[in-house]
């Protein structure tokens, strides 16, 4: 319940880009979910979007991911590289200064549509 109310609203303005989100939690044990997820512009026009887990259903579960998500935010805007460089940052970051149980996530670039 606490991680729904740190999530964030989707940007209104992620132009020339749509998205769209739901927050339903899994009804029963098995099924495929996630704490957190988030989409943002990032340099040279690209939209990354994501979906994240942190192991737990508590508080400190809550925090952990707020504090995985906004570092998450701060690379993705920061470097200009491929998904998997950014989630190998954070997750040498993450280890390196957080006590943050275990996170997965799935993380897309997107980069703008070619015209022409």
């Amino acid at each position: 319940m606490a991680q729904r109310l740190l999530l964030l609203r989707l940007p209104e303005h992620l132009e020339p880009f749509e998205a769209a989100a739901a927050y339903i939690p899994a009804s029963t044990p098995g099924q495929v979910g996630g704490d957190w997820y988030d989409t943002l512009l990032v340099p040279e026009q690209a939209c990354a979007a994501v979906i994240g887990d942190v192991v737990g259903h508590d508080l400190q579960a809550a925090a952990a991911m707020a504090q995985t998500r906004n570092m998450l935010r701060a690379l993705l805007y920061d470097r200009h590289t491929q998904p998997s460089a950014v989630l190998s940052r954070l997750d040498r970051t993450l280890h390196a200064i957080t006590n943050i149980p275990v996170t997965t996530a799935h993380l897309a670039r997107i980069p703008p549509r070619r015209r022409g």
